[in-house]
């Protein structure tokens, strides 16, 4: 499966993540128990090598993972999106994470996915793609 470039939208910029993106202040999105309360994330405490571990599924596996960032206000990272692709049947199930709560209210989550979900039906074979958000967990 090819690997994306970056994917812009109007505010954000999705771009593959990186070592980069793993600071205290992502960690402490994955570990806050109200956050993640609908999460799978919330069964564990995460650690930089864990990310670590997480992002590198995406180097051997069929799929992306992107940070968000936000360019508009200068927010910079304040979520990530992922897609774990069936290349079988050609489904994406795309999952994201808005957790800087300045990005509350903004409509990220819903540019981030109609962004990527562009980026899925133009560039692969994804013939359809799936996804659950709680608008609790992404704060959007």
């Amino acid at each position: 499966m090819a690997k994306s470039s970056d994917i812009l939208t109007r505010r954000l910029r999705i771009t593959p993540f990186e070592e980069r993106h793993i600071t205290e202040v992502y960690l402490s999105w994955l570990n806050d128990r109200v956050l993640m309360r609908y999460s799978e994330q919330r069964h564990a405490r995460h650690t930089v090598e864990s990310c670590r571990a997480y992002r590198s599924r995406f180097e051997t596996e069929p799929g992306f993972f992107w940070a968000i960032e936000e360019m508009e206000q200068g927010l910079g990272h304040i979520g990530n999106i992922n897609a774990h692709v069936d290349t079988v049947n050609r489904i994406a199930d795309v999952g994201l994470l808005i957790g800087d709560a300045r990005g509350a209210g903004r409509h990220y989550g819903l540019e981030a996915w109609i962004g990527v979900c562009g980026f899925l039906f133009g560039n692969t074979n994804v013939r359809k793609v799936t996804g659950d958000v709680s608008r609790t967990m992404c704060r959007c």
